[in-house]
């Protein structure tokens, strides 16, 4: 099977403020992008591609046998429709890892059925062992700042550059709405949302036991500061796990793992009142505070307000906390009945809370005038019960083992959410001191999956391999009749140096070569009744209750399979010295669950059924080479995956959303965008690429003209109508992948990663704003200060015209190369040397994370490293306003005893 393996030396003394880090670069074929920089934001996890369109495309996490909460990768509420939420996966520690395996092919998967078709990432944390009990302290602490941010104008610019746009609008000397251009105020907004972050963190565990029982006690606390003022999350954790052998058939297991996260919010993303958005767009010449400190709320000079509230009352007025608090409890035994028979079951339980507090000011933006508030609850439940029997026996030559089980979860869901606006202080924070409550919402959600399971594996002379693997699963959302699918797998291979032939060979100590084809399924991320007709009950007509039609039925709605093939080898050189895998692997997703857009005459603007089809397939490539042993030692790991995604059937041939399209025969949300030419040199005004031929009524009247000096042998146009959308790029990286060095000699190690990502387009849908031309009255960057002036200038930056448009729609203009190479982790440690240390062992590390990026020489954006919502498969790529990645720097000291 395609499995990748990240082990305990990828894993400590990284900084993995989640565990999700832990797999970008190190695992071939998984692809990790974040939605911003911000502590606590969502990530996207892609295992060999996006395999869905409108279902989830986020993989299956288990901990220790427990299928843990993810929500699609995001938790929490929605702001205006789009996700704000917060990454489910915060509460985990990461020093309680032992190991990551990441399940990528059907073979691998498929056991899991329903859940295993976007891939399933295996988490195994630490356990205890016989022998001498083991204490381990770690203790680091550190800073952080953003690997990069906004370069905006200051005063004087943005007054030049007003003045010149209201010139270009109105003519004149001193047209109305110019600035004056004496005594000009100049404020760098963006210091004062920013500072230097600090991380501490602490953990400390104690383990141990003798041939009975075992046991690891852990527990740790990390307290993070980050670069946007205010932004801070807080996570406390414990576990206890416990094995203890009843007898010499019987043994059992207790693993009980509370935590707590505090996350301290900042708006983000699309929320207009956002510290990194509304500082890089506020106007830069009003002072931030009034000469009696208090912040200043007037625009002067300026003459129009776009939004109330400045980046230091929002920052100084707004009070956003989530507080998670989860649990996870399972129970394990094992009886081997005789030495051939095993029987195994689990029960598991998850306790997930979320409970957040939002309050705003009347000097905010979102809440100007009167204050706002909002208090959220969402409770998640899933309890679980597996069960396996496996006859495992050796026959001289032959090996095998047959496995069946059932396995059963359920999930449960509660929601409630208040809001209320108009506080008579803005000291007061809670809603019981709203003078209205504007709004309230609940929920109650249920499901349930089942499964049952088979297994047989075989190999002959332990050169021939043979695994079978079936899934019967079971889905509560599905129609009545379609709830229930089958998913078979299977795989082969041949261990070919096993073979008399290769005995003597001095060069090639391991192969083996390996196939595998098999069917996965998907049933989530589309909601827990979409099969069934709903009806919404509330308020109607004139405040009378009353009840209407909120979702259509569609009873033959099924499950989305995936069919995989997977072929490998995996190979051995000089002793296996020089190590490693390559594979080819094609899925293709039938029955698309989709929410397909549909007339909105009958009442409904989309309705999700089973249509077309969407293929993703590659190659992937890894190397671990033992450069070096002896005194020096040095390995080296090098991982590339390379990526193809394509739509292959829909019931309309496209459909649109926004910038991107989803379209037969293109990539899954290609751009479709119309193609920015630049200024027309004679007057300033942008210009697009006809990309057609225009009709002689459009040459002949000036809307279609050339000018081959400028933009060679095609037509252009004034007219951003007149000119025609093409694909323009996509969001799939053509490749992408890690390059790790661990250096040893004596006492002192060295790790240094690079993780790099290559061929992939991102849409800036910020730069609509902060590269507009003052198309708005919004401040720009200083890259718009290379505007055309007067004719014969040569440039891509249209003349600014005061509230015009002129350049700033949506095209080309704002499509970059997402390409980057990023110095990820560097670790550096030495322990003290076995002769001063005796009876413990001291270890003292520094480490940076983010350290330099390298990005194509045109790429104008914060951070290459990021994506939309991982919730949304079909806006991949398209950023708007998210803030980068942070820089960070630290130091500490691992001690075991």
């Amino acid at each position: 099977s395609s499995i990748a393996s990240v082990g305990a030396e990828q894993l400590e003394n990284v900084d993995l403020n989640t565990l999700e880090n832990a797999l970008q670069g190190n695992a071939a074929g998984v692809r990790v992008t974040q939605a911003g920089g911000t502590l606590g934001s969502p990530i996207a996890v892609r295992i060999r591609g996006t395999a869905s369109i409108t279902a989830s495309s986020q993989p299956l996490y288990v901990i220790d046998g427990v299928a843990v909460t993810t929500a699609g990768g995001n938790i929490g509420r929605e702001v205006s429709g789009v996700d704000v939420a917060t990454n489910p996966l915060i509460n985990l520690n990461p020093n309680d890892i032992a190991s990551i395996e990441v399940l990528k092919d059907a073979a691998a998967s498929a056991i899991y059925g329903s859940r295993g078709s976007n891939g399933v990432v295996l988490i195994t944390t630490k356990s205890g062992r016989p022998g001498q009990t083991r204490v381990n302290v770690t203790y680091s602490f550190g800073i952080s700042r953003p690997t990069d941010m906004y370069d905006m104008l200051n005063g004087s610019q943005f007054t030049q550059m007003w003045n010149d746009a209201v010139i270009n609008r109105l003519g004149g000397p001193v047209p109305p709405f110019t600035l004056p251009a004496d005594d000009i105020q100049s404020t760098n907004w963006m210091d004062l949302v920013t500072t230097e972050g600090t991380i501490q963190e602490v953990d400390a565990s104690v383990s141990g036991g003798n041939e009975q029982t075992t046991y690891y006690i852990s527990a740790g606390f990390s307290d993070r500061h980050a670069y946007v003022v205010g932004n801070q999350l807080e996570r406390y954790s414990a576990r206890v796990k416990l094995n203890h052998k009843i007898s010499d058939k019987v043994q059992v297991g207790l693993n009980i793992a509370p935590t707590y996260s505090r996350d301290f919010k900042r708006s983000e993303r699309n929320q207009v009142d956002a510290p990194i958005t509304f500082s890089a767009l506020y106007y830069p010449n009003v002072p931030a505070r009034t000469p009696e400190g208090e912040p200043n709320t007037s625009i002067a000079p300026n003459a129009f307000v776009a939004f109330a509230g400045t980046p230091l009352t929002n920052l100084e007025g707004t009070e956003i906390e989530e507080g998670f608090a989860q649990t996870l409890l399972s129970s394990d035994l094992i009886w081997d009945i005789m030495e051939e028979l095993e029987f195994n079951t689990q029960i598991s339980l998850e306790l997930f809370d979320l409970n957040t507090f939002e309050k705003r000011s009347s000097l905010t933006t979102d809440g100007f005038g009167v204050g706002s508030g909002v208090n959220l609850t969402q409770n998640y439940i899933n309890y679980a019960w597996n069960a396996t029997l496996e006859y495992a026996q050796d026959y001289e030559q032959h090996t095998f083992s047959v496995l069946v089980g059932t396995a059963a979860q359920r999930s449960e869901f509660r929601g409630f959410s208040v809001s209320g606006t108009g506080f008579p202080s803005d000291d007061l924070k809670t809603l019981s001191s709203a003078a209205e409550i504007t709004g309230g919402d609940g929920d109650i959600n249920s499901s349930a999956f089942q499964n049952f399971l088979g297994r047989i594996n075989y190999s002959f002379k332990d050169r021939y391999l043979l695994k079978l693997v079936a899934s019967y699963n079971g889905s509560s959302i599905f129609g009545e009749d379609y709830r229930y699918g089958f998913f078979p797998a299977a795989s082969v291979g041949w261990i070919v140096t096993e073979e008399g032939f290769f005995n003597e060979s001095e060069v090639l100590s391991f192969l083996k070569l390996r196939a595998s084809f098999g069917y996965t399924g998907n049933a989530s991320g589309i909601g827990d009744y979409p099969a069934l007709a709903l009806a919404g009950a509330g308020a109607n007509y004139l405040g009378i209750p009353g009840m209407t039609v909120s979702q259509l039925a569609n009873p033959r709605l099924r499950w989305e399979k995936t069919r995989q093939l997977d072929l490998g080898l995996d190979y051995g050189l000089f002793n296996s010295r020089l190590r490693g895998s390559l594979v080819y692997y094609d899925k293709q997703t039938t029955d698309l669950l989709l929410d397909q857009p549909i007339s909105g005459t009958n009442g409904f603007t989309f309705f999700t059924q089973n249509v077309g089809k969407m293929r993703n397939y590659g190659f992937e490539f890894s190397l671990t080479a033992d450069i070096l042993q002896g005194p020096l030692q040095w390995t080296s790991s090098f991982n590339i995956s390379l990526l193809e995604n394509e739509v292959q059937a829909l019931v309309q041939d496209e459909n649109v959303f926004g910038e991107q399209i989803v379209k037969v025969g293109e990539p899954l949300g290609a751009f479709y965008l119309r193609e920015f030419a630049g200024a027309n040199p004679e007057n300033g005004l942008a210009v697009w690429y006809m990309n057609r031929q225009p009709s002689p009524e459009e040459i002949s009247t000036g809307v279609a003209f050339k000018n081959e000096s400028r933009f060679g042998n095609r037509y252009v146009t004034e007219s951003y109508g007149a000119a025609d959308r093409i694909i323009a790029g996509d969001p799939f990286a053509d490749f992408f992948g890690g390059f790790r060095n661990v250096f040893r000699y004596k006492s002192v190690d060295l790790t240094v990663f690079i993780n790099f990502n290559i061929g992939n387009e991102i849409y800036y849908g910020g730069a609509q704003f902060t590269d507009s031309n003052l198309a708005s009255v919004f401040n720009n960057s200083v890259r718009m200060l290379d505007y055309w002036k007067e004719p014969g200038d040569i440039t891509d930056v249209p003349k600014p015209i005061m509230l015009i448009p002129n350049g700033n729609q949506s095209s080309t203009r704002y499509l970059q190369d997402g390409s980057y190479a990023r110095l990820k982790n560097v670790t550096l440690g030495f322990t003290l040397p076995t002769e001063w240390t005796k009876n413990y062992t001291l270890r003292i590390f520094a480490m940076g994370t983010n350290l330099a990026t390298i990005t194509n020489p045109g790429f104008t954006g914060l951070d290459p490293e990021v994506t939309s919502s991982p919730a949304d498969n079909i806006n991949q790529g398209n950023v708007f306003f998210a803030p980068p990645q942070a820089m960070t720097f630290q130091a500490g000291v691992d001690f075991q005893f």
